[in-house]
């Protein structure tokens, strides 16, 4: 999994990755057994400022390695994986998720 945070407003993004971990007492099932530790890799991104506007992109491959790096690109950010080429673009009113090798489109209206 490959993860972007954008600062799409005002004043400096601070980010950081981190791990989950269980603890006490959530550390614990009903019987009071110990859950056996399973990080899960997270990504902390702190901002503040008026307006405060974040997009964040996710991607998920089959395979590592079959992932490459959000690019920004004219008019938004593209990706590859390994089921295709994909492009997204942001408007004031609409998120556009292009898979440009299946020619699909996925529409988000966003609110203000």
């Amino acid at each position: 999994m490959l993860g972007e945070v954008i600062n799409l407003g005002e004043g400096d993004i601070s980010i950081k990755q981190n791990e989950h971990e269980y603890q006490p007492p959530c550390d614990q099932d009903r019987l009071g057994e110990h859950l056996e530790q399973r990080p899960v890799s997270y990504i902390e991104a702190s901002l503040t400022g008026k307006p405060c506007r974040l997009l964040s992109l996710s991607a998920v491959a089959k395979k590592s390695g079959e992932i490459k790096n959000w690019n920004q690109v004219k008019k938004g950010w593209s990706i590859q994986i390994n089921n295709g080429l994909f492009k997204v673009e942001l408007s004031e009113k609409r998120l556009n998720v292009m898979n440009v090798d299946h020619e699909t489109n996925l529409f988000v209206n966003l609110v203000s």
